[in-house]
């Protein structure tokens, strides 16, 4: 989770995220929930960033992948119901 501009700040679990990542050319399934000023990413189930400190700017959703090649699928963006 990276929010360009923004002050927020991250714990992310390093080890967790080793464990739950799969080899090379396998695909990776990332679940990330945003509510409010809350984010969580997940990796393959495991929840490896949470920030409770995120801004709420308008504009784009991106995603990014460095250090090697990336693809993208069976991309979903749903809005959760209002509690």
């Amino acid at each position: 989770i990276f929010g360009h501009g923004t002050p927020a700040k991250f714990d992310r679990k390093l080890d967790a995220l080793k464990a739950a990542m799969k080899g090379p050319g396998e695909w990776q399934t990332i679940v990330l929930k945003v509510v409010g000023t809350r984010a969580e990413a997940s990796l393959n189930g495991t929840l490896i960033t949470i920030s409770d400190t995120i801004g709420l700017p308008g504009g784009h959703l991106g995603l990014q992948g460095e250090n090697g090649q990336f693809e993208w699928r069976n991309l979903k963006i749903r809005e959760l119901p209002n509690p």
